[in-house]
């Protein structure tokens, strides 16, 4: 770690003059205290448990209460962006519905449009692909629970996946900018190296067509200010919109707004993803049979998706997907456009482009760095073994010394 360049501009201006000059295990160690630290400032009523993965993206789990700041930004010397991830995060357990709480809209909508779809054997593509018995709503949003997955519900949940990009596009936008200015500028540094690529990628026309790999990235910098995207400013311009509405209200009001992008998104991701869209042949006792068991699991998947919401708010997004318009379509009908944008720099067409989606690959690869040591980890957590204790003794002239205490039982 001798020669890691260390990024802690905002942090040694806070600390006064006792500058983090390089990276340590005992330095991690601290910027990993302060975190816990600043866990009881942001979070007071909460029980919030911090976890240091040696590897990964900086993630909260709202529905447990729990954060994780991965040790690899730290041996990056990205001291400042580190403590910027950890506030990202907390505000995330103080302010962000459970994610259930807002699935339940995108698994409505989902629905709706895959029972819009029809396959050349005249069926829709909800009964195609829900026949599956893996195919369940915990099991769409905890896909790397499954072991061997079935290509159904891969696709569903790569669906979803795709989905909660916007989503998660709109929560950042809310969460940081209600984050007060003191925390916010260590989020602001982080986004202010993040726009460099993307902005590289715009010059370079890679983010072009708009699709649900590129329009999370305009949503995120357009609303934080960094450019003005000409695609945004036409369909979801209001700032303080994002602002002031929880996810419950944001997820509703970004599906009316990209419904039919989305819906061509999940026509094309049907067709790449090897499963057999025309079906097998089937007697009339084989479709009576299907379509009750169809019905069940339908049932079934509405109960589990809808389980932590009250029956007024089931009641509230049910209506509020159910007024969407969402048209009937063959599968093989024309991709969508929009017609307005045909004299413009944006290019609004296929539900996902080689270009945008590469982008996005890469911002996620970025974003986990690299892998830290084992040995290195058990270093770091040693010094929670370790007590220091200060004495001052007047042996004819006042002497101060350090002891320090290593408990080898913990």
């Amino acid at each position: 770690m001798d020669n890691i360049e260390v990024d802690a501009e905002y942090m040694n201006r806070w600390l006064g003059g006792n500058d983090i000059s390089e990276m340590s295990p005992r330095v991690m160690y601290d910027v990993q205290q302060l975190i816990k630290h600043y866990r009881n400032i942001i979070v007071p009523d909460k029980t919030v448990e911090v976890a240091f993965p040696v590897s990964g993206t900086p993630c909260a789990n709202v529905q447990d209460n729990k954060v994780f700041i991965p040790c690899n930004l730290l041996l990056d010397g990205q001291v400042d962006d580190t403590i910027g991830a950890m506030i990202h995060e907390l505000h995330h357990i103080k302010w962000t519905d459970a994610p259930k709480e807002y699935l339940y809209a995108v698994w409505l909508f989902f629905k709706k449009v895959t029972k819009s779809i029809e396959l050349e054997n005249g069926k829709n593509m909800f009964d195609v692909v829900f026949v599956e018995q893996d195919v369940t709503f915990n099991n769409i949003i905890k896909l790397d629970g499954v072991e061997k997955p079935s290509p159904n519900l891969q696709f569903v949940a790569e669906c979803f996946g795709d989905i909660h990009l916007l989503v998660n596009a709109l929560e950042d936008v809310r969460i940081d900018g209600n984050t007060p200015k003191n925390m916010k500028k260590y989020i602001d540094k982080g986004d202010a190296k993040a726009f460099v690529g993307y902005d590289k990628a715009v010059k370079e026309g890679k983010l072009d067509e708009i699709d649900l790999y590129s329009l999370p990235y305009h949503l995120l910098f357009h609303h934080k200010g960094y450019c003005v995207n000409e695609f945004v400013s036409k369909t979801m311009n209001d700032t303080d919109f994002i602002l002031s509405n929880p996810p419950s209200i944001l997820v509703v009001d970004m599906l009316s707004r990209y419904g039919e992008l989305i819906t061509q998104h999940i026509r094309d991701k049907f067709q790449e993803g090897g499963m057999d869209s025309k079906g097998k042949t089937e007697d009339a006792l084989d479709s009576y049979l299907g379509d009750m068991m169809l019905g069940d699991v339908d049932s079934n998947l509405d109960e589990e998706a809808s389980k932590p919401l009250s029956p007024s708010q089931q009641q509230e997004l049910f209506d509020a997907i159910e007024n969407l318009k969402i048209q009937n379509s063959k599968l093989e009908d024309s991709q969508f456009t929009m017609p307005e944008y045909s004299n413009s720099t944006t290019k609004v067409s296929l539900g996902h482009t080689k270009d945008s989606k590469m982008f996005h690959q890469n911002q996620e690869i970025a974003k986990k760095n690299k892998l830290i040591s084992a040995e290195l980890d058990a270093s770091i957590k040693s010094f929670a073994n370790l007590q220091v204790y200060t004495t001052t003794e007047d042996f004819g002239r006042s002497v101060t010394y350090d002891t320090v205490i290593f408990d080898a039982t913990k």
